[in-house]
């Protein structure tokens, strides 16, 4: 037998997951224990901001370029 152990940030949304996991054949039971630490969000990270600053300007400037000239090729110059 498996145990799973979630953490919920209020009792009205604690009590909601018990009466929804209870409906499953497969649940046996359901505990509850409160928790004497505040609940806390996790800390939000900016993907594109970590992302950013692994980008290689010099690849970025060669893209472009490349880009421009693809342009240049097919629509001629302007």
């Amino acid at each position: 037998m498996e145990t799973l152990l979630v953490k919920v940030d209020n009792k009205k949304n604690s009590s909601f997951l018990r009466k929804l996991l209870l409906k499953f054949n497969f649940v046996v039971e359901v505990k509850t224990t409160a928790s004497s630490e505040p609940y806390t969000l996790p800390e939000m990270v900016n993907v594109a901001g970590r992302l950013h600053s692994y980008a290689d300007p010099s690849k970025k400037n060669s893209e472009k370029a490349v880009w421009e000239q693809v342009i240049q090729e097919k629509h001629g110059t302007p």
